[in-house]
This record gives structure tokens, sequence and C-alpha cells, in this order.
């Protein structure tokens, strides 16, 4: 940190806490509308995902390095300070191809050519996260 008096160390921890939605994974993998969601999924021979009109994606402080940094970050009610990651998925980039996409594994091949690879186990789980808590729609039924 370049200048690490209290009032520097504070902000930096605040930025740092905004850009990573934090539920308790254990607690999501047993919600029952993620778990809802990620069946519906599963079930679904297509998908048309569209983002809830009240997300938007905007430039909140975030921490590089040793840099308070403007990053995207994914803002909505339900994340009124923002959040970029869930699940090691980056979600500005998800919800921004989420509704290019017919197919599940096509949403994931493109999600891992233009991000850093994750694990198909994290990406269905962030996704039924984002479809369970509105943020994402299927219009597909």
């Amino acid at each position: 940190m370049r200048y690490p008096t209290p009032f520097w160390i504070a902000r930096a921890q605040a930025a740092e806490g905004s850009q990573v939605w934090d539920p308790d994974e254990e607690e999501l993998k047993r919600d029952p509308d993620v778990l809802a969601a990620f069946a519906a999924l599963k079930g679904s021979r297509a998908i048309r995902l569209q983002c809830a009109p009240d997300v938007r994606v905007e430039n909140r402080a975030g921490i590089e390095g040793n840099e308070v940094v403007l990053k995207e970050s994914l803002v909505s009610p339900g994340l009124p300070s923002g959040a970029r990651f869930l699940g090691g998925v980056d979600l500005p980039r998800l919800v921004e191809i989420a509704g290019e996409h017919s197919q599940v594994p096509d949403l994931f091949a493109a999600y891992n050519r233009i991000c850093p690879p994750v694990d198909l186990g994290n990406f269905l789980g962030t996704l039924s996260a984002l479809l369970a808590k509105g943020i994402l729609r299927n219009l597909h039924h």
C-alpha cells in the first residue's frame, strides 16, 4: 500500500470487500432457490438469459496490487456496493455475454475464452445464484 495510514487501510479494506460477492458457499449450495435454478438449468433444452432491468455494470473502487483503481462491478438492489466476482467468476463479463448464447455449454465456452478459465462447477453455481437472486432471468420456458 502506498500510504499505509489508518485512513487508507480502512478504505482499501472496504473497497476490497465490495469486489467479491461473498455469500457462504456452503449456504448457497443448500439454498432452495439456487438449487431450483440449477435444476431448471439442467432440465432446460435452451436458455435465453436477460439481465434484470435494475441491474447494471458500474465502475467502483477496487484493489489491484497496492493500488485503489476503478473496476467494473455488478450493481443491483441486492448488491448496492457492487460485486465483481462470485466463485472466481467475473460477474460483469458473465452478465455481458449471458444473452448471446442459447445453450449453457456455449456460454461456458465463451466465458472461458474471454476470461481466465473457471471450472464448470463454479460457473454453474454462479449462474444458478444469479438466476436465483433475480439478477439474471431465463426467458426460455
